[in-house]
This record gives C-alpha cells, structure tokens and sequence, in this order.
C-alpha cells in the first residue's frame, strides 16, 4: 500500500538540526559526534550493565532509573568492535537554534494570529491535566512568566534530583522554548504563551561545560517523562546519528499515549536530524511571518508539519525577551498545538491528535503533502474544531493507495494515483467517471471513496512494405490489433517481422511499446518449358522480375538458331524480367559432323566430316615411345565410332610392359624381434611414370613371415608387383649371470662351501657337487631358465691328494676379484 504522506517523497531527506563532527574511529570516519567513545545499552539492572562491562572489557560509567547504561570503550577499535555488537554510540545533540539577540521587549507574537491560537483560546486555554515535558537546558525558575508553572516532577538527568531547583537553565535556550508554550498571559508582562493552565515539567539533560545533550541522556529524560505522565514531549535538539536506542525510547512514549515533538534542523539542506527523522515523531519545520519557509529549516520527506520559527518573540532568563529564530521555536507552536487539543478533549488518543494536526493543517507550497512543509501549517483551532472523514482510493488496477484522513467541508489535495503503462487521468466522486474531483477546490463532508481514471499508454504501428504502403495505426497499451495484408505485384505475401532483414518473425502479442514492421514477401516463381529436338533439358523456374539465363540446347550435327515462342519459329524469344509461365522452342539447322583421332601425344592424325549415324574409318594404330622401364602396345581406341552421332576427339589406348630388371627393391632388414619397429627399406624406381603401392599386414608384436608387396601402377593400370618377406622373431631375455668368487683348488679333507652366483633376471639353478675326500676336479653349474629361454655358466673345482708335509695355500685377491692359489 502507498502512504500519501511518503508519495512524492522518495528523493528527499530532512534536515539537520546541528553540526557534527567526530574523530577517526579504526578508520571508520562517522557522520555524528560521540561523547568520549561512550555507547549505550538499555539493560534490567546494574548487574546486567556490570555483566556486559566484563563480557566486553568495558568501562561501566553510569546506570539511569529507567535502565539507560553508559559504558566507554578503552579505544578507537574498540568502539568501532562495539558498535558492531550491537551497542549504539553515545551520540551529541544540540540545541536547535542559532544565536539569538537579545531584543527589547516586544508583543508582536504574529504565529498566534497565524496559526489562529488566539480562536482556540475561546475553547482552552490549557488544562491542568495535561503535563507538557521539555526536555532542553532547563528554565529559568525565577522568571515572571513562570510563576506556579513549573511542576515539582522536573528533573535533572545528569545529577538525577527533582524539583525546580534541579532544572536551572545555564544556557537560556529552554527558557525560550517554554515561553513559546507556557508563558503567563494576561499577567500584564512580556508575552502570552500558547498553553496556560498546564503543568511545565522541565527536564534538563544537556552537560554543563558545552550545553550539549548525549544520547544516553535523552533517553533517560523520554522515559522519565512518560514514566512521569507527560502527554506531550517537546525536543527542540537533535543530531544525525539515528541511535536506535533513542528510537526505542520513542516508541515507548508513544505506546503509553505520549506525543513526541521534535525540531527538523537548521542546515537549510535535506539532512536528516533524529529524533525529529524518526517515523513515530512528528517532525517540524520552520516558516516566516508571510508563511514562506525559513532559509535555515531543513527539508524533506520526514518533515510533517510547519510553524513560525523566525522572528520569534520568547521569554529569556533574568525577566529578560529575545527575538530568536531556528526549528527550535517552530517545534513548540506545534507542541503547545497538542497541549491545546488534548486540553480540549481528553479522550482523543495520541493518534487522534496527530491524525487530526497532519489532516487540518494548512496546505502551504506545492498542493498537498510536499519535502518542504510537510501537510501544512499547524492551525490550532482547525486542528480542535474541525471533523474529519476518511478519503478511500479505487485505483483501477492501479497501485493501491492507503485510505487517508481530512478535514470535513475543506479544499484537500490527493497525489496522483499510478497504474503501469497508463496516464492517470484524475479522480472522480463516481464509479462512472462523470463528477471530477477538482484539487484545492472540491470538499467532502463525509467518508468518500475516490476513484482513479486512467488512459493506457498508446502506440504507433508502423508497417514497412516494398509494395503497396500501408498507413500506421494507434494500438492502445496491452490491446492487440488485426495484422494487415501486404500486397506487391507478382509476389506472395510473407508475413510480418520485426527487423528488416526478415530474421525475427511478429507475433501478434498484446502491444506494449511503439512497433515497427517489415512485410516479407515471397517473389512468385514461373516455369520455362523448354521444347527441343536435341538433347532434353529440364524446365527452368525463375523468380518474377528476374531475366532468365536460358542454356544452349544440344542437337547432334545441328547447329542452334535461337529461342522461339512459336514451334513455326515466327516469334522469337527477346530475354526480359519474367512475369508469367513460358514455353520455348529451340531451332537447329543441320551440319557435319567432325570426327578426328589423335596419337599418343595428342597430335593429329587423321580427321573425317560425318553425317549423322554413320561410321568413322580409323587408321592405323599409332605407335608410343617407349620410356625408361616400359613399352607400350596398342590395344584400341578410347571410344567407338561406328555410330557418330556428336564431334568427337578419338585417341589410342596403349597396354604398358615392365622391364622387371630396371627394377629393385632396396636393402633393408628382413628379420626383426617382437616389439621392434620395422622400417621399410622401399622399392627403387627409375621411371617416372610408374607409380607404387605399398601393402601388408606385419604385425611386430606377433612372431611370423609376413609378405610386403610392391604393387606398380601406370595411370590406373598394374604392371607388376614385388614381394619383399619380412621375419618377426620373439625377442630373447638378455639373462647375466656372474660367478661369485671362490676357491677352486683344496686337498682332500678340507672343507668346501661353493660362493654360489647371482643373475640379473630369474633365478639360479645349481648343479653340481664337491666330494672333499676324494681327489678329482669336480664341475659346478649354474643354470637360469626364464621365458623359454636357458643360459648356464660353470666353474671347477679341483681336490688335490694332500701331502705328507702339510701344503700351505695363499690365496690372493686381485683387482679384478679373481681368487689364484
């Protein structure tokens, strides 16, 4: 649902009520001012603020009556890390004025005649039950104005006392604010505020040294006075940070009743000023005494009201009056506004009194809700006199709009109603669309529903045709339209397509954008028969427009006359774009024909004029020159020509004979292992005219003989073929064994141990034995079989008979590891 207040709003911001500025912060610069890297967290008790404090190596600093606590971070990134946990920053809010002067007195109070307050007085003047909360610098207690209207339930937030004595105003500012609201009429001194009767409750938040008002203590000061019974809360301060626990602070006043005023800023800009920006505050602006707005007062889509704000005649300590101006002295016209109304009739709700503020205020700058004055003017005796009926919204399928408040027997405005692809046409009292409903002229006295009009968006069709032009056509918005037929002589129709080059076919789709279209067409295609004694030719079809290439018919021993369109050949055939069927016919006149044959080198030999059908008589036959490796023997001619019936060109045709030794097949290896590539060592040839194919199934991974043959070609002719065998043999293991050395001489009686042998592929096999007692020369053997194939190696040993005298053996090593006695 669209709200009307936000319609025409969604490029605009509200204005800033003071400057800011703040420190770098972990590199993170940000857009409000922060009171010594202080942050806020509403909690149940001091033991939960204590709890957090340790959870996030916190400093605790302080803890309100209503749960506000204040905590500093121990640096920059540690703020930035605590922002990001969820607690918002103790942001610095300021007063809403620039300095004022310090005027003589003066009674020219001009916002009560403008906003008839003067009227209203002779409704209330202001009820005792009605508490006005201003939250600012405090008042000036002992001032004239104030006599009996300050309520003991004031309140410092920063030294927590109550009483007037607590809310001594050391900056002036508040003072201004609450005489604009409650100053003593009739009392023969300084000025009239707007609301008599009512109880002040003054709650002073700002920090002495610099008048400036923390986050923390704005909070503490909201729920004090709705805790308190404030029905109204004026805050003419404010800042660009939109803490969140500021605004949680508001909307509870405002689910206990409570109004919530606040002043939009002075930057003269769209700058956003919290707590004035917040939804649930009614934010004002500030205008001058001919209504225009003030060049100071912020703007945009959050401002809801406007007030006199410049040239404000107020209340100022010591007994003393200024004239000020700034959104400061606009925002409590408009509190003394609901003060008024809620003094007025008690049962209205806090909902009530801002639906009726927001619904008879008077419409200032661009007819109906606008960025700069919001609704309007506050008007306070239209604001507690006049009734109000609600605007609903038929939109027509448009977007919805939500049903809105005004006043009864008024002029209002209404935004315009949106609907896709549509121009809104205006609004209507009936269904029919027959009362117009004017703006700023039309009122109503009761509920009334309006109901939007619309015109669908409309669209040119344009048709672009190479034949006969069609006029475009005006096709409403989501309407479909009857497709034309294109017409162009000598062509069919096509269809319809949404580029030029016929790619993209048309739909015929609702339209819903201005549409261009491209006729297609199809030239129409005639057939040329043809009638020709000769050779047959198949019919010709051609594209209308299109000149026709027509063949030359062929007629043995005819020469071809032309084309005719007659078969008495009267009427000949003049070539020219195509329009309809044809059939022509073709006109030979008899000749000779030439039959010539030819020798091997393509050199005449003889030729003859024929007729038709009859016989050629051939010479002999030509002889060829031999070549290197052939010779050639005639065997005829390439064609017959026993029956001529066309010229012809007649040659020999000649069978080649191989001399076989000019001939050999070159040297190459005829046996390779398995898993060998075998190269082929090829054919040697020395006649350019034969060539060779080579051809076999060798298969080296497979043992065998295997045939490669040389087949030698004459053009398309085999001559011969040679025959190369190749043999595929299993590859052997390359098996090593080497003998370990050892002793091969001992003497009977000794003892034998043989030093074996290794082998760099299977395994050892040992034959062979030593007898020790015996002599003799012994044979050892050692044997490895591996894949079929065996290799074997010995050695000897030699047993002598041993001596009488004991036979001393030296064995020596030598360098090449070979044992001698």
């Amino acid at each position: 649902m669209i709200n009307l207040k936000r319609l025409m709003l969604t490029v605009l911001l509200t204005v800033m009520l003071f400057t800011v500025l703040f420190q770098d912060v972990s590199d993170h610069e940000l857009p409000y001012d922060v009171f010594e890297r202080q942050l806020v967290m509403m909690v149940d008790d001091e033991a939960e603020a204590l709890a957090l404090a340790l959870e996030h190596a916190l400093d605790f600093v302080s803890l309100s009556r209503h749960g506000v606590a204040v905590f500093r971070a121990v640096d920059d990134r540690h703020f930035q890390q605590m922002l990001d946990q969820g607690f918002a920053a103790n942001g610095i809010n300021r007063v809403m004025a620039p300095p004022w002067m310090r005027d003589p007195f003066r009674d020219n109070q001009y916002a009560l005649t403008m906003m008839d307050t003067v009227t209203a007085w002779t409704l209330t003047e202001g009820s005792a039950d009605v508490m006005i909360a201003i939250i600012d610098t405090g008042i000036d207690i002992d001032h004239e104005e104030f006599v009996g209207r300050i309520s003991p339930l004031s309140y410092n937030v920063i030294t927590e006392q109550t009483g007037s004595l607590a809310v001594v105003d050391d900056d002036g500012h508040g003072t201004m604010v609450a005489g604009i609201i409650g100053a003593i009429k009739d009392n023969n001194k300084g000025i009239a505020g707007m609301v008599q009767n009512s109880p002040l409750m003054i709650i002073k938040a700002d920090s002495n040294d610099n008048h400036s008002f923390l986050d923390s203590d704005i909070i503490e000061a909201i729920l004090y006075a709705t805790t308190n019974g404030a029905d109204v809360i004026n805050l003419s301060l404010g800042g660009t940070y939109a803490n969140p626990q500021v605004e949680a602070a508001v909307l509870h006043a405002r689910s206990e009743g409570v109004v919530v005023v606040a002043a939009s800023g002075n930057d003269g800009d769209n700058t956003l000023i919290y707590p004035a920006a917040f939804e649930a505050v009614i934010s004002v602006g500030s205008i001058n005494e001919d209504q225009t707005l003030s060049d100071f007062s912020n703007y945009g889509p959050t401002i809801d009201v406007v007030a006199p704000g410049k040239g404000i005649v107020t209340t100022y300590p010591d007994d003393k009056y200024v004239t000020a101006e700034g959104t400061s002295f606009a925002a409590p016209q408009v509190t003394g506004v609901v003060a008024l109304m809620k003094s007025h009739m008690p049962t209205w709700t806090d909902e009530d009194i801002i639906e009726r503020l927001m619904a008879t205020a008077l419409d200032l700058g661009d007819p109906g809700f606008d960025p700069f004055f919001g609704h309007g003017m506050a008007h306070t005796y239209d604001a507690m006199t006049l009734e109000l009926a609600t605007v609903y919204f038929n939109t027509s399928g448009g977007l919805a709009i939500d049903p809105m408040r005004v006043a009864t027997n008024r002029p209002f405005y209404v935004s315009d109603a949106v609907k896709g692809y549509h121009d809104f046409a205006g609004w209507y009292l009936d269904e029919t669309f027959e009362t117009p409903f004017v703006p700023g002229e039309t009122t109503i006295s009761e509920d009334t529903t309006l109901h939007a009009l619309f015109d669908p968006y409309q669209y040119t069709v344009s048709f672009i045709t190479s034949g006969l032009p069609i006029d475009a056509i005006i096709v409403n918005h989501n309407e479909s339209f009857i497709l034309p037929e294109a017409e162009k002589e000598g062509h069919a129709f096509a269809g319809w397509y949404l580029d030029s080059g016929f790619i993209q076919t048309y739909k015929a789709l609702p339209v819903t954008d201005d549409l261009t279209l491209y006729a297609k067409f199809t030239p129409h295609l005639y057939t040329i028969t043809f009638e020709t004694p000769g050779t047959a030719l198949d019919p010709l079809q051609v594209y209308h427009g299109d000149i026709p290439d027509l063949p030359d018919p062929v007629h043995d021993g005819h020469v071809f006359e032309g084309w005719y369109l007659d078969d008495a050949y009267l009427d000949p055939y003049v070539p020219g774009p195509m329009t309809d069927d044809l059939v022509l016919h073709a006109r030979f006149e008899s000749r000779p024909l030439v039959v010539r044959f030819l020798d091997a080198d393509d050199e005449l030999i003889i030729s003859q004029d024929i007729e038709h059908g009859e016989a050629a008589t051939p010479p002999e036959g030509p002889e060829k020159t031999p070549s290197v490796s052939l010779t050639f023997v005639f065997s005829g001619w390439d064609q017959p020509f026993d029956h001529v019936t066309k010229d012809l060109d007649i040659r020999p045709v000649y069978t080649p004979i191989l001399d076989r030794s000019t001939v050999s097949l070159s040297p190459g290896v005829d046996t390779v292992e398995t898993d060998q590539d075998w190269i082929d060592g090829g054919i040697v040839l020395i006649d350019a005219l034969i060539t060779p194919h080579v051809r076999t199934d060798l298969d080296a991974d497979t043992p065998g003989r295997y045939p490669v043959y040389y087949d030698l070609y004459v053009d398309d002719i085999l001559v011969d073929t040679f025959i190369r065998m190749v043999r595929v043999v299993e590859r052997k293991p390359d098996i090593v064994i080497t003998i370990h050395p050892d002793v091969t001489t001992i003497t009977t009686g000794d003892s034998y141990a043989d030093a074996g042998a290794s082998t760099n592929i299977g395994v050892i096999e040992t034959h062979g034995l030593v007898d020790t007692s015996t002599p003799g020369v012994y044979l050892i053997t050692y044997r490895v079989s591996h894949e079929g194939h065996e290799v074997s190696r010995s050695k000897y040993v030699h047993v002598l008979e041993r001596a009488a005298d004991p036979l001393v053996t030296r064995h020596v090593l030598t360098e090449r590891k070979r044992w001698h006695l």
